[in-house]
Formats: C-alpha cells, sequence, structure tokens
C-alpha cells in the first residue's frame, strides 16, 4: 500500500505506483485499478510493463511512457484482456475501467464457465469503503 506521507514524499511499492502516485499527487480507487493492471500484464506476460534501471526512470516510465501491449508477448491473449488491460495502465485515472467493468469483462472472457460458481459484490465506487452490506 502507498502513501503519502507528507507532500512530495511517497512510501510504498514503486513497481506498482500508479501515475497519479508518481507525480506526487493524491489517489484513489483508480490507483488501485492500474497496479491491478500491472500484475494482470505480469501474469499474462511474465514481464513488468514498464523497463527501467533506476526508481527515477521507473516512476518516470510509470508516469509517462505507455507499455508494449500485451500480445506482442504473448501473441495468443484474446483482444478484449489485452484492451481491459490496456485501459486499466492509463496514464488519466478517469479513462481507468471502474471495478466494476474489470470484474464484467472478466467473467465474459473465454475459460471456465460461470457455472456453480457464486458471484461476489463489490462495492461500488459511490459507497463507503468502510459500510459492509450482509
Amino acid at each position: 500500500m502507498v502513501q503519502q506521507t507528507a507532500p512530495g514524499s511517497l512510501l510504498g511499492t514503486l513497481a506498482y505506483m500508479s501515475p497519479e502516485q508518481a507525480r506526487g499527487e493524491t489517489t484513489g480507487r483508480a490507483g488501485d485499478i492500474f497496479a491491478l493492471g500491472i500484475i494482470l500484464y505480469e501474469l499474462a506476460t511474465g514481464e513488468h510493463p514498464f523497463k527501467a534501471c533506476s526508481m527515477v526512470d521507473l516512476l518516470h516510465a510509470i508516469a509517462s511512457q505507455a507499455p508494449k501491449p500485451p500480445s506482442r508477448l504473448m501473441p495468443e491473449i484474446p483482444l478484449r484482456f489485452e484492451s481491459l488491460i490496456l485501459r486499466m495502465l492509463e496514464k488519466e485515472a478517469h479513462l481507468r475501467p471502474t471495478a466494476d467493468e474489470v470484474v464484467q469483462v472478466m467473467e465474459d472472457l473465454p475459460g471456465d464457465s460461470a457455472a456453480g460458481r457464486t458471484p461476489i459484490r463489490l462495492l461500488n465506487d459511490s459507497s463507503s469503503a468502510g459500510r459492509r452490506s450482509g
């Protein structure tokens, strides 16, 4: 988890930091979507989407460079999955999908049937993080 401890001072795992965090700005749920996008990219390709030789270069890459499309590394990746990952890695937070959109696309991907699985309910974007249903 990344926290801003003081203006311009960051604490957290740089490899999964969102562009807004890399710029020293506040972050929210969209930052979590970005981090999940990095994880999905790594799972799909075996590589981190942003290459760098130093922490400063990594922050610059996260904040300003587009990742290589996953299909260049794994040609068999479904187009919808690649599109989802790239949307999750958008530099501007407002362009990233919501958690509900991520779940919907993931459920619609080819693979194991959803039959027999119990769906989970995610907090919607307008709900309080501390409130639970059920």
